[in-house]
């Protein structure tokens, strides 16, 4: 070693230094896989001192940096042995797309405890800005922000794009293998959501388009509730259309053809970005954005800043 510390720097044979640099870097390299953190630490600012940023310190810099790093993953991995993920959840996404990728986060981490309350979207928000639960799967508007307060600090992501339409049972015939506009059906009895609920304020909203005024005959608290009870020929229902799937397969009910769309609405994951995720939930997140359907689109609550999400 007497040659590396007194020796190298002055040596005139060039092909001589070529030959021994090669020597000196491994042993550099063994060295420092050998010192604990804080002795690797000391070094990487002796051999700043001594040289500038030379070889020596940036590969101890590097080393300490990827020992964090790997301890880091350790410790994720560690987390994902047990915890929990609280999930706020509507009617309509627990059926048709947050069971799935619940059953396969299930599968990839057994050990975490997963709680999911089930409730309408404004009680799912509700929830959310009380810190009750870490993020909601919820049916959300495109204009969505109409829903959210001033102060919110969160973000909402869509996963796939869903339509809502009316249905009827065939005592309705005369609705049938037609366009409808929506004045003329008003003229019929109406089976819908209760007050309250945003697909019942999505129903209200269609029919405030074109300045009509629609009071139901029956209001339910459950979507599932309106097929059967549209299939009774009891009246015109509004509900997503997968909740109407198998109904209109077996033709006791058929879907009504407007003049006029009605605008579709959105599957989304909605998160606070004031708050930091647990490991767990943040895997939870990233099982979602490879199960979703459609491009991300993400917006955030202008009224104030809001900090990072989660990678």
């Amino acid at each position: 070693h007497g040659l590396r510390c007194k020796y190298f720097g002055q040596m005139p044979n060039l092909e001589l230094q070529a030959a021994t640099l090669p020597v000196l870097k491994q042993w550099h390299q063994k060295k420092m896989t050998e010192m604990s953190d804080g002795e690797l630490y000391l070094y990487a600012r002796q051999q700043m001192v001594a040289g500038g940023k030379n070889n020596q310190a940036n590969q101890a810099v590097l080393l300490l940096n990827s020992r964090k790093e790997a301890e880091k993953t350790l410790q994720d991995r560690k987390a994902l042995l047990s915890g929990q993920v609280r999930i706020g959840a509507s009617e309509t996404t627990l059926h048709f797309f947050l069971l799935p990728c619940l059953r396969n986060y299930r599968r990839l981490y057994p050990g975490v405890s997963l709680k999911v309350s089930n409730g309408t979207t404004p009680q799912a928000l509700a929830a959310l800005r009380e810190g009750a639960i870490d993020c909601a799967i919820l049916v959300m508007r495109r204009d969505y922000r109409s829903i959210l307060q001033p102060q919110d600090l969160i973000r909402v992501v869509a996963l796939a794009d869903f339509q809502d339409i009316f249905i009827a049972g065939n005592d309705f015939s005369v609705l049938k293998d037609r366009a409808v506009t929506p004045e003329e059906l008003t003229a019929y009895p109406f089976i819908a959501m209760d007050p309250g609920t945003l697909t019942r304020q999505c129903m209200d909203d269609f029919f405030l388009r074109f300045h009509l005024n629609v009071v139901p005959d029956i209001e339910l608290v459950t979507t599932d509730l309106i097929v059967p009870v549209a299939a009774h020929n009891l009246g015109i229902g509004f509900v997503p259309e997968p909740f109407a799937a198998r109904a209109l397969s077996e033709g006791s009910v058929f879907s009504i053809r407007l003049t006029e769309p009605v605008p579709p609405r959105q599957i989304c994951l909605v998160y606070r970005t004031d708050l930091p995720l647990s490991i767990a939930a943040q895997a939870f997140l990233r099982l979602l954005s490879v199960q979703k359907t459609e491009p991300v689109n993400e917006a955030e609550s202008t009224a104030r800043p809001s900090s990072r999400p989660p990678e």
